[in-house]
């Protein structure tokens, strides 16, 4: 069974052998497709799930609720929606996100020594 899929940024009609839904064919034909706004789109995809893992290297030992609400804002710092969000768990551990001039997104996870317990 051969499905199809529009690719939003050139229009192109692309053919893919894998089943999918309606709603995911346009994703799954901005994935194949080799026009110059599909390519970005796919260079950004790449970018924002190895910011994912970076979260998940850097965070999700010590707080699992914290690197979710992280992974959501990755689109967001990736669109420069939001310059950079850091987090800062309470127990030592600050993660920051941002985006770099390089179009990279850089993950910096900084770990307190000094942690003091007051009543």
């Amino acid at each position: 069974m051969t499905n199809k899929g529009t690719c939003r940024y050139c229009k192109n009609i692309v053919f893919f052998d894998d089943p999918v839904d309606d709603d995911e064919s346009e994703e799954k034909a901005v994935t194949m497709c080799d026009c110059n706004g599909a390519r970005i789109w796919q260079r950004a995809k790449e970018r924002q799930e190895r910011a994912k893992d970076n979260i998940e290297l850097a965070i999700h030992e010590t707080d699992e609720k914290v690197c979710e609400y992280l992974k959501q804002c990755v689109e967001l710092v990736d669109r420069r929606n939001i310059a950079k969000i850091t987090v800062n768990n309470g127990r030592g551990v600050t993660v920051t996100v941002s985006k770099t001039n390089k179009d990279t997104i850089k993950v910096a996870k900084k770990v307190s020594k000094d942690v003091v317990y007051d009543e």
